[in-house]
């Protein structure tokens, strides 16, 4: 199921947070609504060949340590690239929301898993906590309700994987890790509203294309 491209959207250009803020929601709504109703078919399709494209990439054979968000309701589908790490002995790490910080704990199956957040789907209490492995990359994979060809990224607005990154920057454990970005490409406008103490993905992959910073580096990728 292929859609018009939407419409480009003015990033920021100093119109005030009140501004931003509302060219978010909206867009963020607009988005939304246009993934949902992708039938549960063409998701499944698209979701598959989105794993491919991951599991078949080199931070995917050389990352010791995945940490993976749990899709929910109509994101891209997360279960079968934590199967393939689990499969490739990979440490696999889940979020769960505490107050508003985002902690990841590792888990060895589905099991493990109960639900949390909003009915998402979060580590069980008890688990061994994300810590570093040696000095090998470390592969986030980052959900978002819209993305923009240059990577910038609008979440559920809540902040969690921007104060994730921001912590993780202040220990200097950041250039660790390769964040991707995991969207259909109904999910991609030209620009996006953003803010300078926001992240984006080191690449964003759909079921058409990799995004990349625009100059085809592809070291991970």
């Amino acid at each position: 199921m292929q859609t018009e491209p939407l419409k480009t959207w003015v990033k920021n250009m100093g119109t005030g947070k009140g501004t931003d803020f509302l060219q978010k929601k909206e867009l963020r709504a607009e988005i939304l609504s246009r993934r949902d109703a992708l039938p549960e078919e063409s998701r499944k399709r698209y979701s598959e060949r989105i794993r491919e494209t991951l599991t078949g990439s080199r931070i995917f054979e050389l990352a010791s340590q995945v940490l993976a968000f749990v899709s929910f309701g109509s994101e891209v589908d997360t279960l079968p690239v934590m199967e393939d790490a689990w499969e490739r002995g990979k440490e696999v790490y889940c979020p769960r929301v505490e107050g508003d910080t985002l902690c990841f704990y590792r888990v060895f199956s589905m099991r493990d898993l109960e639900p949390g957040y909003r009915g998402i789907l979060e580590p069980a209490a008890g688990l061994k906590p994300y810590v570093r492995d040696g000095m090998a990359p470390v592969l986030l994979l980052m959900p978002g309700t819209v993305f923009d060809r240059a990577r910038n990224r609008i979440g559920y607005g809540k902040g969690f994987y921007d104060r994730f990154l921001d912590g993780c920057t202040r220990c200097k454990e950041a250039d660790r890790f390769i964040t991707v970005g995991l969207a259909y490409s109904v999910q991609i406008a030209e620009e996006v509203p953003y803010e300078t103490h926001d992240y984006k993905p080191d690449y964003v992959i759909t079921e058409t294309e990799v995004l990349d910073n625009g100059k085809g580096e592809r070291e991970w990728i």
